[in-house]
């Protein structure tokens, strides 16, 4: 029991050191985001895949390193990834401590409607009016992770993954393979990539692209040169 008090204690000096630390136990900041990451190197290379400015990710890292050594001057006993994992270990940010996680982060938006992208709704893939394109909170919906491994999580539902395993031919969300089974490869409906070239969202396995209906439908169809084929990626760029 003495333990157990003497970690809250510790958990309430951090709580208590910053008159910012509120704003941090949110996680608002990406400086919280990245010092998930223990290596340099994978640091760099996962704010390569959120931002396009070398002074944005600059930025970034002072916001990093100036956070961790409010803690680093508290004198406290544990250490700042300690505060991480401890005080609100928060799952949408484990995420980050598998270091080839992420090559490309951001809002997935239509070419053939530009005031649409797409996000999930329940299990199901939609498009609606509300792209932020430029700077926005972590837990936006439309946001988008694709991974060294070929799956695209949903980032504010980190289990959930793009699927092509709907009959209907809908696009659709299902538990991450990569989770369900952590030592083996996404299975095929699973394994998709962003084609910067031709803007296409392509299924590996079954040739066929992410296609906006005029319905809104978000669907799977054979590959073809269509704009309703075609989405940018916005990479997210957070505040």
């Amino acid at each position: 029991s003495s333990g157990i008090n003497a970690e809250y204690g510790e958990l309430k000096r951090y709580k208590s050191y910053s008159g910012q630390m509120d704003k941090h136990l949110r996680y608002e900041t990406l400086g919280d985001i990245i010092n998930f990451i223990p290596g340099k190197e994978d640091r760099t290379r996962f704010l390569q895949s959120v931002f396009s400015s070398d002074d944005e990710i600059s930025t970034v890292k002072n916001v990093s390193g100036t956070i961790k050594s409010r803690f680093d001057a508290s004198q406290c006993t544990k250490d700042y990834f300690w505060y991480l994992q401890n005080v609100h270990p928060t799952p949408h940010f484990l995420q980050f401590q598998d270091n080839n996680q992420y090559h490309l982060v951001g809002e997935i938006q239509s070419l053939a409607k530009t005031s649409l992208c797409i996000q999930r709704q329940e299990d199901s893939i939609i498009a609606n009016n509300f792209c932020s394109y430029e700077k926005g909170r972590f837990l936006n919906p439309h946001l988008f992770g694709f991974t060294r491994r070929d799956e695209v999580h949903v980032i504010w539902h980190y289990k959930a993954c793009l699927d092509a395993g709907s009959a209907s031919g809908d696009l659709i969300t299902y538990t991450c393979h990569t989770d369900l089974w952590p030592d083996q490869e996404p299975g095929n409906s699973q394994k998709f990539r962003y084609n910067e070239t031709s803007r296409r969202l392509e299924h590996f396995t079954s040739y066929r692209c992410v296609e906006l209906t005029g319905e809104k439908r978000v669907v799977l169809r054979p590959c073809n040169d269509c704009v309703e084929q075609k989405w940018l990626v916005h990479k997210a760029r957070w505040a």
